[in-house]
């Protein structure tokens, strides 16, 4: 599945709800918004980990790599 919604995103990363959407609401993580929901589309997500944006202290780790 190449789009999570925020449980996916949950399960793919070890961030939390509280922190995604603080990131969310900071327009600091790649989501595009259809009707009420947030979708994350996976290969952007990943890139983004990567590099580090939005991020301090609580880097989280891609599930199965």
């Amino acid at each position: 599945m190449r789009y999570l919604n925020v449980k996916g995103l949950i399960d793919y990363t070890t961030l939390s709800r509280p922190t995604i959407y603080r990131h969310i609401k900071e327009n600091t993580i790649p989501s595009i918004k259809i009707g009420r929901r947030r979708l994350f589309d996976r290969n952007e997500i990943d890139n983004w980990i990567r590099n580090g944006y939005g991020f301090n202290d609580e880097l989280p780790t891609i599930q199965g790599i």
